[in-house]
Protein backbone atom coordinates (compact mmCIF):
# COMPACT_ATOMS: atom_id res chain seq x y z
CA UNK A 1 0.00 0.00 0.00
CA UNK A 2 2.96 2.32 1.06
CA UNK A 3 4.28 1.67 -2.61
CA UNK A 4 0.95 2.06 -4.45
CA UNK A 5 0.20 6.00 -2.00
CA UNK A 6 3.64 7.42 -2.86
CA UNK A 7 3.00 6.73 -6.92
CA UNK A 8 -0.45 8.42 -6.63
CA UNK A 9 0.82 11.30 -5.24
CA UNK A 10 2.63 13.14 -8.48
CA UNK A 11 0.21 11.29 -10.64
CA UNK A 12 -2.93 12.99 -9.13
CA UNK A 13 -0.59 16.26 -8.51
CA UNK A 14 -0.41 16.21 -12.83
CA UNK A 15 -4.03 15.98 -13.19
CA UNK A 16 -3.99 12.46 -14.01
CA UNK A 17 -7.17 9.70 -13.47
CA UNK A 18 -5.04 6.75 -12.34
CA UNK A 19 -5.63 2.88 -12.82
CA UNK A 20 -4.56 0.63 -10.07
CA UNK A 21 -4.68 -3.31 -10.69
CA UNK A 22 -4.25 -5.15 -7.36
CA UNK A 23 -2.30 -8.24 -6.95
CA UNK A 24 -4.71 -11.57 -7.45
CA UNK A 25 -2.83 -12.78 -4.63
CA UNK A 26 -3.66 -9.92 -2.31
CA UNK A 27 -6.70 -7.58 -3.49
CA UNK A 28 -7.94 -6.99 0.26
CA UNK A 29 -5.19 -4.48 0.65
CA UNK A 30 -6.34 -1.99 -1.99
CA UNK A 31 -10.06 -2.56 -1.20
CA UNK A 32 -8.90 -0.84 2.47
CA UNK A 33 -7.06 1.58 0.70
CA UNK A 34 -10.16 2.16 -1.67
CA UNK A 35 -11.95 3.16 1.48
CA UNK A 36 -9.35 5.58 2.68
CA UNK A 37 -9.32 6.91 -0.57
CA UNK A 38 -12.66 7.63 -0.28
CA UNK A 39 -12.74 9.25 2.63
CA UNK A 40 -10.38 11.75 0.99
CA UNK A 41 -12.81 13.60 -1.24
CA UNK A 42 -11.07 12.61 -3.73
CA UNK A 43 -13.95 12.60 -6.72
CA UNK A 44 -15.18 8.95 -8.09
CA UNK A 45 -13.33 7.95 -11.33
CA UNK A 46 -9.94 9.82 -10.38
CA UNK A 47 -8.04 7.03 -8.79
CA UNK A 48 -9.57 3.39 -9.95
CA UNK A 49 -8.84 0.21 -8.63
CA UNK A 50 -9.43 -3.50 -10.54
CA UNK A 51 -9.09 -6.83 -10.35
CA UNK A 52 -8.03 -9.52 -12.04
CA UNK A 53 -5.25 -11.74 -13.70
CA UNK A 54 -2.44 -10.09 -15.61
CA UNK A 55 -3.96 -11.77 -18.68
CA UNK A 56 -5.95 -10.24 -19.83
CA UNK A 57 -6.74 -7.28 -17.13
CA UNK A 58 -3.45 -6.16 -17.02
CA UNK A 59 -2.72 -6.74 -20.61
CA UNK A 60 -5.51 -4.60 -21.33
CA UNK A 61 -4.33 -2.17 -19.30
CA UNK A 62 -0.63 -2.02 -20.81
CA UNK A 63 -1.65 -2.25 -24.28
CA UNK A 64 -4.16 0.46 -24.44
CA UNK A 65 -3.34 3.62 -26.07
CA UNK A 66 -4.64 6.09 -24.24
CA UNK A 67 -2.48 4.86 -21.12
CA UNK A 68 0.46 7.61 -21.32
CA UNK A 69 2.83 6.47 -17.74
CA UNK A 70 3.07 2.81 -16.28
CA UNK A 71 4.36 2.26 -12.79
CA UNK A 72 4.57 -1.13 -11.09
CA UNK A 73 5.36 -2.79 -8.08
CA UNK A 74 6.71 -6.54 -8.87
CA UNK A 75 9.35 -9.08 -10.09
CA UNK A 76 10.95 -9.02 -13.52
CA UNK A 77 8.71 -11.50 -14.96
CA UNK A 78 6.27 -8.67 -14.45
CA UNK A 79 8.14 -6.05 -16.18
CA UNK A 80 9.22 -8.00 -19.16
CA UNK A 81 5.74 -8.21 -19.58
CA UNK A 82 4.69 -4.54 -19.25
CA UNK A 83 7.61 -3.62 -21.44
CA UNK A 84 6.32 -5.97 -24.21
CA UNK A 85 2.63 -4.96 -23.95
CA UNK A 86 3.35 -1.25 -24.13
CA UNK A 87 6.27 -1.20 -26.58
CA UNK A 88 4.10 0.03 -29.32
CA UNK A 89 2.80 2.80 -26.81
CA UNK A 90 6.16 4.63 -26.38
Amino acid sequence: MFLTATKLAPALAMGNTIVIKCSELAPATMFEFAKLIEKTGIPKGVINIITGLGEPCGKALTTHHLVERIAFTGGPETAKHIVKNSAENL
